[in-house]
């Protein structure tokens, strides 16, 4: 098994949250923020819309994780430093379970991020003792990049959440190949377009029937939402297929972004179905905080399981239930404190949000959300990519998971649609101040704009056509802003003012991005203009 070193909680509290995660929370020390454009300390300055992304940690996080950090330091001196992680750990999983599962009580396996937890399933569902089984993922471009490789079995990044070395792509310790398969079913068609909810639904059942005709088990993957805001496959083909496939098919619902309303997802898990989901998109706490949910039906079945040996590269011993001790005893005894932080920051996010009552929550939404469609569709350049209207058969009308929070564009410039390699500099820029790569004509107005930090969500790629790829930018309303417009007196005496701040630093917001196409030429032609 793999040896660590012992955790160093005197280190910077920043460097803890980063810890225990891949590459893609390491810091560029020339910006001090990571892969997703996210700081590890508050950053107040920055006007952020990136929630389908990740978002920089609030004051108000960053302080509920330093206060568990001090108990933990506490636990050190009082030689009771294991005692003390475990019963953090349960209590972390306790809450998760208390909002989203109720009295159902589903066991919580906490992971460093989502694309972790796909491994996860990988262990609950082969110690079922399938032989073969069959992923079908809906819409992989619609969810993270990595999630077919991992869905796959395989490594996908260079260093594990625990800091394992491995080669990304090859297959982890204990499977064999052909023993996993991955199926993907689009969701958008080659331009981009969302296709229609029976078509999807169509090749979802088809793709489902083939596997199981062929003697595989099969997990479902659900859409809940995407990166995009779609639904996919329906409620009532879920059911379906469910009713007819009950030995050979399991469903995961991929609800990573959590935009999804505690009463759908507690519903999900009554109707047995595994559940992932992140404290780390919607409910804004900091990059790399998952969870997969089991009910109880299924819990049970994982008995006596021992874990995959390429697992222990990923996870260790706190992050599953005692209750599975075979499991836990084959994992990392060191545990992985920067997700234990990054669950408390996600956490005091999620009860602020929940504090908020459900009708006030879904105008909040609404309201911003109708704004930046008016601020898309009044902007020729931009043009809105095609989704479904959200309508889950789980929820009242009056549910704020029914409402729209992201929000996907295409760019034009000069009568051509932007490409990937474009966006993601527009975003970056957006995410810069950019005053002095302004030319000296510049007013004051446009320095000021190009000075200001607007975090949106990193641009995507969501078709690949013939002639040319589909890339578009998505700007995203997350559970802090919801909860700043109700409760933070900081930013104004009511919740009006309070909501007109939002919109003025949306306006703001969208203003940059109108000077940055102003100037895209001469900004794309400096070579001392970052892209990296």
């Amino acid at each position: 098994m793999i040896q660590y070193e012992p955790v160093d909680l005197t280190v910077p509290l920043e460097q803890l949250l980063t810890s225990g995660g891949d590459s893609r929370l390491r810091i560029d020390p020339n910006t001090g923020l990571n892969g997703y454009g996210c700081s590890p300390q508050p950053r107040p300055s920055a006007i952020t819309f990136a929630s389908c992304t990740a978002t920089s940690i609030s004051a108000g996080a960053f302080a509920a994780a330093d206060a568990l950090r001090q108990r933990l330091v506490e636990g050190t001196v009082g030689g009771n430093f294991e005692a003390v992680v475990e019963l953090e750990f349960e209590r972390i999983r306790r809450e998760i379970s208390n909002i989203y599962c109720g009295e159902l009580g589903a066991e919580v396996i906490l992971a460093p991020s989502g694309t972790d937890a796909e491994l996860y399933v990988l262990e609950v569902v082969l110690s079922w003792g399938v032989e073969r089984l069959v992923n079908v993922v809906t819409g992989p471009r619609e969810t993270g990049k990595n999630v077919c490789i991992a869905a796959a079995g395989r490594h996908f990044d260079s260093r594990t959440a625990l800091g394992a070395a491995v080669s990304s792509g090859a297959l982890l310790d204990g499977l064999t190949e052909g023993q996993i398969r991955v199926e993907v079913v689009p969701v958008r068609d080659c331009a981009g377009a969302a296709l229609a909810s029976t078509t999807i639904d169509l090749s979802v059942t088809a793709a489902v029937e083939r596997a199981i005709e062929h003697g595989c088990h099969v997990v479902l993957h659900v859409l809940e939402p995407s990166k995009t805001g779609l639904l996919a496959p329906s409620h009532d083909t879920i059911a379906d297929l469910k009713q007819r496939h009950p030995t050979h098919l399991d469903v995961l619902v991929d609800a990573s972004q959590l935009r999804t309303s505690e009463h759908t997802i507690a519903t999900y898990l009554r109707e047995n179905c595994m559940v992932l989901l992140t404290g780390s998109k919607f409910m804004t706490g900091p990059p790399f905080a998952g969870a997969l949910l089991l009910p109880h039906e299924l819990a049970d079945r994982v008995r006596d399981a021992a874990p995959l040996p390429g697992l222990s590269g990923y996870s260790t011993y706190c992050e599953w239930p005692k209750r599975w001790p075979r499991l836990r005893a084959g994992l990392c005894r060191r545990p992985n404190i920067g997700l234990l932080l990054r669950w408390e920051a996600a956490l005091r996010e999620l009860q602020t949000f929940f504090a908020v009552p459900t009708t006030q929550a879904k105008s909040c939404l609404v309201a911003v959300g109708d704004a930046i469609v008016g601020s898309i569709k009044q902007r020729p350049n931009l043009r809105p990519i095609s989704t479904i209207p959200i309508c889950r058969s789980q929820t009242t009308g009056e549910a704020w998971d029914n409402a729209p929070s992201i929000f996907a564009f295409a760019i034009f410039h000069n009568q051509r649609c932007l490409e990937l390699s474009e966006l993601s500099r527009i975003y970056r820029w957006l995410n810069q101040d950019i005053s002095t790569k302004l030319p000296a004509t510049a007013s004051r107005t446009d320095l000021s704009l190009a000075a200001t930090l607007c975090h949106v969500a990193q641009p995507i790629q969501i078709a690949e056509g013939v002639a040319r790829e589909v890339a578009v930018m998505r700007v995203s309303i997350g559970a802090r802003l919801v909860s700043r417009v109700a409760f933070d007196q900081s930013r104004g005496s009511t919740t009006e003012v309070r909501l007109k701040r939002e919109f003025e630093e949306l306006t703001r917001m969208f203003a940059k991005l109108d000077l940055i196409l102003r100037l895209f030429d001469d900004l794309s032609s400096d070579p001392a203009q970052p892209y990296n």
